[in-house]
């Protein structure tokens, strides 16, 4: 009875969500903005190609033409992600909220968007360590029998 029951509710949640995914702008972009986005990144490939392979620092030295529409400061803080996490950046509140409480978590902090990078990556790393938790202690249990 309960599968039964399971079922009619997956089911009419999957007809409901479909109704609403039905975007037709979903995947509309302005062509002429990328195309110019583009321009701009082939003339930046070609200056640093026909200048024997530039690093970020030499280019940012030369003032040329093509680079005035280039945002650099993107450039030097952007980083690999966790490369700058450390333990003093953690939030152990959204560490909680993914550690103890992921479901209403991901609401809280993960899709949140007044919440920092930091905040978001805390929440993350709460979950990990509840799936790893978790699942040393179902191995554990398994094995107890």
């Amino acid at each position: 009875m309960i599968k039964k029951i399971s079922f009619i509710v997956v089911a009419f949640l999957m007809v409901a969500q479909a109704g609403f995914a039905n975007g037709s702008d979903l995947f509309s972009y302005d062509r002429s903005a990328l195309e110019s986005d583009f321009t701009e990144i082939q003339q930046l490939e070609d200056y640093v190609i026909a200048n024997g392979n530039l690093s970020l620092a030499e280019v940012q030295n030369n003032s040329v033409d093509v680079l005035t529409g280039i945002n650099f400061e993107i450039l030097e803080t952007a980083s690999p992600v966790g490369a700058m996490f450390s333990i003093e950046d953690l939030d152990w509140g959204s560490f909680a909220w993914g550690f103890c409480c992921w479901p209403v978590g991901f609401f809280v902090v993960a899709i949140n968007d007044n919440k920092s990078s930091d905040q978001k990556l805390s929440y993350w790393i709460g979950l990990g360590v509840s799936v790893v938790l978790g699942a040393v202690g179902q191995v554990a249990g398994a094995f107890a029998y």
